[in-house]
């Protein structure tokens, strides 16, 4: 439901608001008599409003490149909405567009009906790379467009792979409950710090992996359908394992080699961690990260030695 449902509603509602936004942004911006230097590279001018979003005699000027300008004269222009790409555009009515090129070497008029001009304002740019082309697009959605895709000739590799990795990657959360079941329950040397320690581990190894396949699936180095489904049938594999040899109460000898590994570089970051940061101190067994002090331990151990000693003395002298 999370993958499928929840996160393109959720992304899409996002882009919706944050389109709001801006259009209303561009609408309040538009004053009549007043030149407006709001939009990128583009100077706009009304002389009157008929409402939020109806303008009448419109001009607008804009440079197009270093060489090019052009400017257009129109009746009436109103503001037009893109949801899909984010995009504000002045729909311009009834006009004339005068075209200069080539440091003001040639020049050239249209007449038009209708011309529209999109309208760039400041930091729209990168909120509309950040939702525009998401990936987590709906199922639907992506289906859809790797047909339009086969239509026209063009590689699908990467979206086949998405839509794939919606089914992965919700089959993975299933797959780590089967597989920290059995761990969960076996008895380790280094406590609850060594469960942490295997579960960083565990998600490493994994996401490492699925990252790097689902690359070679969207280039089509590999099946773009079975790339993002390796991990998981490892983990799978992995999972029967550890399942049976819980059933079984029988050691898993090469795990438990695996694990010693893990727990002792645990341990070595935990007592780095605590020199660097503790001078003096040592980290606790499986516990990194929380000690106690060097010259505690000393001195404990000091006072217990001479009150043996006294022990034995008093003993001495009462025989």
């Amino acid at each position: 439901f999370t993958i499928f449902v929840a996160v393109p509603w959720g992304n899409t509602s996002l882009q919706k608001a944050v389109f709001d936004m801006v259009h209303n942004r561009a609408n309040f911006n538009i004053k009549p008599r007043v030149f407006n230097r709001d939009f990128s590279s583009l100077v706009l001018y009304v002389k009157g409003k008929k409402s939020d979003s109806v303008f009448n005699d419109v001009f607008v000027s804009q440079r197009l490149n270093s060489n090019d300008t052009q400017t257009a004269l129109a009746k009436e222009a109103s503001i037009a909405s893109d949801t899909d790409s984010l995009k504000i555009q002045l729909r311009l009515k009834d006009g004339n567009l005068h075209l200069v090129s080539q440091n003001n070497k040639n020049y050239r008029t249209v007449k038009f009906d209708r011309y529209d001009l999109t309208l760039n304002l400041p930091g729209v740019k990168k909120i509309h790379q950040g939702l525009v082309g998401n990936r987590e697009k709906s199922y639907e959605w992506v289906k859809n467009h790797i047909a339009l895709l086969k239509k026209e000739g063009k590689p699908t590799f990467r979206w086949e792979m998405i839509n794939s990795k919606k089914f992965a990657l919700a089959a993975s959360c299933l797959l780590f409950g089967l597989i920290g079941a059995p761990l969960g329950i076996k008895s380790s040397r280094a406590g609850k710090s060594g469960g942490y320690a295997i579960s960083i581990f565990l998600l490493t190894i994994y996401f490492v992996g699925l990252i790097s396949l689902q690359n070679m699936g969207a280039s089509g180095t590999i099946n773009p359908v079975f790339s993002v489904w390796i991990p998981n049938i490892i983990f799978l594999l992995l999972a029967v394992y550890i399942s049976r040899k819980a059933q079984k109460e029988i050691p898993y000898k090469l795990l438990a080699k695996v694990f010693d590994i893990i727990f002792g570089l645990w341990e070595d970051a935990g007592n780095f961690f605590m020199k660097k940061t503790y001078p003096g101190k040592v980290a606790a067994p499986g516990h990194p990260g929380g000690g106690i002090g060097q010259k505690d331990v000393y001195k404990s151990s000091g006072k217990m030695m001479r009150q043996e000693f006294r022990n034995i003395k008093s003993q001495k002298r009462g025989k």
